[in-house]
């Protein structure tokens, strides 16, 4: 922590950025402050700020750093009661180049900090301005962390500070949101239209960097943080009407700018979205389609094959199936099968019956084609395939026991009863 970085004096907060100043683009020790600030520590003017102990600070300045830049409560005093809570060093530093800033353009040697909002107006809250040139009705609102933001110093604020134009700037460490929504920030960025984040560089004026951001959801619903420019804070200047401006331009210009870009991106993005998501229900619909296609052809080709080896040989020619396909039937095997599976199809008065390119391969291998059509014409004698046509088991004579054709001999399959399949002699 920095310790002390303010006093009390005359019922006016003095923090030890008064000290500081720009003379020639150069952060300077101002001597006539630091010799005013030394005369009332020596002859004790100057009071811890909490108000309450009573204790006297001594002014503690170096040249250095700031570390050496401070209040000290005198030696051999001790206050229990002191309710002062140390402030950090980076909020002293951003204090100090933010001071440095203000000096740098608006030329107010009338410039307050640490003014109470109570000295504004009449309200009897302990919020404060950081800055205040009354000279041209700026105020500096800043914030080291942004849980300070909250919404009732924010209506207090708009409240008690009528004709004055309020800067709310916050340090750079509040930057991000990671899809969260930034409830603190949106209240800024709802009042000035854009974020400012200060990094203070170790108090150095000179390296001092402000960064300029505002918050927007995504296609997703997801709130982002969008960078719109960064620079050097001495490169910031403030117009006529209060406005910042960065090299002639006001920042909300270049916010405009930003925001119409992400508004395209976010659209395009969103049709490109929709647009695969439409193809991809196109993608399943189709496929649904042609599975359903599929299926319903696979099942008309079931019930098709149903009983064909009868249809077969009763019509003496192929039969068309539902898929285009000209079927035959395998006098050898029994198979069924479409005509590029059948190279021997041509049989005398039977052009649907001949032997598939697997019994052609095997059990007619190494005959000639003549031979070939003898022992097609041999096995279709008996009408029927050796192979039981719907699953391929050894089909055997059998003789029916009752009914109408009682006694009578027939082909029935050998795996009956799990396959019922029957043919006449």
């Amino acid at each position: 922590m920095a310790q002390r970085t303010y006093a009390l004096c005359n019922g006016e907060y003095i923090g030890i950025e008064s000290i500081f100043t720009i003379k020639d683009g150069k952060q300077i020790n101002i001597p006539e402050r630091l010799s005013d600030l030394r005369k009332k520590s020596q002859s004790n003017q100057l009071f811890c700020p909490c108000g309450k102990c009573g204790a006297n600070l001594v002014l503690v300045a170096g040249d250095r750093n700031l570390k050496e830049q401070h209040f000290r409560i005198k030696k051999g005093q001790h206050f229990s009661e002191c309710t002062y809570i140390e402030e950090g060093s980076i909020s002293v530093e951003s204090k100090i180049v933010l001071k440095c800033w203000l000096d740098d353009i608006l030329h107010d040697d009338k410039l307050e900090s640490r003014v109470p909002i109570c000295d504004v107006s009449n309200t009897n809250r302990k919020y404060e301005f950081s800055f205040l040139s009354r000279k041209n009705g700026i105020a500096v609102d800043y914030c080291f962390n942004r849980v300070n933001l909250s919404e009732e110093k924010q209506s207090i604020i708009d409240v008690n500070s009528k004709g004055i134009n309020i800067i709310h700037i916050v340090d750079s460490m509040n930057s991000g949101t990671n899809g969260q929504y930034p409830e603190s920030l949106m209240r800024v960025q709802e009042k000035q239209g854009f974020c400012l984040f200060l990094n203070p560089s170790k108090g150095d004026y000179e390296k001092a960097k402000l960064s300029v951001a505002v918050y927007s959801t995504d296609y997703k619903g997801l709130w982002v943080e969008l960078p719109i420019v960064t620079s050097k804070l001495s490169q910031y200047t403030i117009d006529k009407e209060g406005f910042i401006c960065l090299f002639g331009k006001r920042l909300s210009v270049y916010c405009d700018e930003i925001m119409s870009k992400w508004k395209i991106r976010n659209e395009n993005e969103l049709i490109r979205i929709n647009k695969e998501k439409e193809e991809l229900e196109r993608r399943i619909e189709k496929e649904a389609h042609s599975a359903i296609e599929k299926f319903n052809k696979n099942k008309k080709i079931e019930t098709f094959k149903e009983n064909i080896v009868d249809k077969l040989i009763a019509s003496k020619v192929p039969i068309q199936g539902p898929d285009g396909n000209y079927y035959f039937l395998c006098s050898l095997c029994g198979k069924i099968g479409t005509q590029d599976e059948f190279p021997y199809k041509s049989i005398p008065g039977h052009y649907c019956i001949g032997a598939c390119k697997e019994c052609n391969e095997g059990a007619l291998a190494g005959c000639s084609s003549t031979e070939k059509l003898i022992r097609i014409k041999e096995s279709f004698k008996h009408n029927v395939p050796m192979k039981c046509p719907r699953c391929g088991s050894k089909l055997i004579i059998r003789t029916a026991k009752r009914g109408i054709n009682g006694g009578r001999q027939f082909y029935g399959c050998s795996a009956y009863p799990d396959c019922k399949y029957s043919q006449s002699l």
